[in-house]
């Protein structure tokens, strides 16, 4: 898989056990780069172009997903929830005759409840096992992980319910220390994920597996 740009001399390409860093040291290209980004994750026209190892176009917006603020990734949005159902509701069919007592359960006791009413009242029946995945309320747990932890649990998240394939994240080396960072490349390269790392600054932390690419100030790319 490669990423690139108009703005590039190359394309970057996606190697295993490879984090590929990109440093902008002008802050009018710094923002304008994040801003193409994150205009072809959305759906508008972007000038990055993302493809497989055949060269065949893939949408960024389907593709690729952009994180600004590793301390916020979000697991709760409707469309993760919505396959994290559909995920149980094909688990629960290990369940169907527990379920099926259960909903026969719950109808009798709506039943008799409805009868000791004052006033004429019904109720509605549960009949289908997805209202009873509804009820239960699940959600991604991530009790108990560092922040790195959840981001990598995001990642996998988006991959498996998502389709993502690549993660560009903003700045991320301001935020983490070297050993941090080592730390969380070995899980990335464990869960063969693509990332890569969209900086305004050069950090000289030294981790061998990355592969930097600095736009200088001029707008001369040095490797």
């Amino acid at each position: 898989m490669m990423i690139s740009s108009y703005y590039l001399e190359s394309p970057v390409y996606f190697e295993e056990n490879t984090v590929n860093v990109i440093v902008v040291e002008n802050s009018v290209q710094f923002r304008s780069f994040s801003e193409r980004i994150i205009n072809g994750i959305n759906g508008f026209d972007t000038d990055f172009i993302l493809s497989d190892k055949k060269f065949q176009s893939m949408e960024l917006s389907k593709y690729a997903e952009f994180v600004i603020n590793p301390f916020a990734v979000d697991c709760s949005s409707k469309r993760i929830l919505s396959k994290l159902a559909e995920e149980m509701t094909s688990i629960s069919e290990q369940y169907t005759d527990e379920l099926h007592d259960i909903m026969f359960r719950l109808n009798k006791i709506g039943g008799l409840m409805s009868v000791q009413s004052q006033f004429e009242s019904t109720f509605s029946e549960v009949n289908d096992i997805s209202k009873i995945i509804k009820l239960l309320d699940f959600s991604i747990d991530f009790e108990g992980m560092d922040t790195l932890e959840k981001v990598i649990e995001y990642m996998k998240i988006c991959r498996q319910y998502l389709g993502k394939k690549l993660f560009i994240f903003l700045n991320l080396k301001c935020f983490f220390s070297t050993d941090e960072l080592a730390e969380f490349y070995k899980a990335v390269f464990y869960e063969k994920i693509d990332i890569l790392l969209l900086e305004r600054m050069c950090y000289n932390d030294g981790i061998e597996c990355e592969k930097v690419r600095i736009i200088d100030s001029d707008l001369c790319e040095i490797y």
